[in-house]
């Protein structure tokens, strides 16, 4: 994952509240996800920082390898993308939750995540 993104868990943050955002479209979720989002943007620079201050140059070394924008490092060809370390069973239990999450979305928070499940 990390050859991807050095920062996963913030950019799953990014991701899920800036969908909210833009489909919600209302003041209330503009404060309530937009607050995740720039959560999740600002804990990615804080990390950094933290991790080049304690590791120092050997951090330097680890962040030309990687990037914080997902597949850049990969696109700059400082690194490869190797799928089978990624593994079948993460990628399955993913797309299970995310079918889960979504099937029980309007029981949970009445609200239809995708179109046409509200017919």
């Amino acid at each position: 994952m990390l050859r991807i993104t050095r920062h996963p868990v913030p950019w799953g943050v990014v991701t899920w509240s800036s969908f909210h955002v833009f489909a919600n479209g209302d003041a209330a979720s503009l404060v309530f996800f937009g607050s995740f989002l720039v959560s999740g943007l600002t804990v990615m620079w804080l990390v950094d920082r933290q991790m080049e201050a304690s590791l120092g140059a050997d951090f330097q070394t680890y962040a030309e390898q990687t990037s914080v924008l997902p597949f850049a490092a990969i696109a700059r060809g400082k690194n490869r993308l190797v799928w089978r370390e990624l593994g079948v069973k993460p990628l399955l239990l993913v797309l299970a939750a995310f079918s889960l999450i979504v099937s029980l979305h309007p029981w949970l928070f009445g609200a239809y995540p995708l179109p046409g499940m509200d017919d």
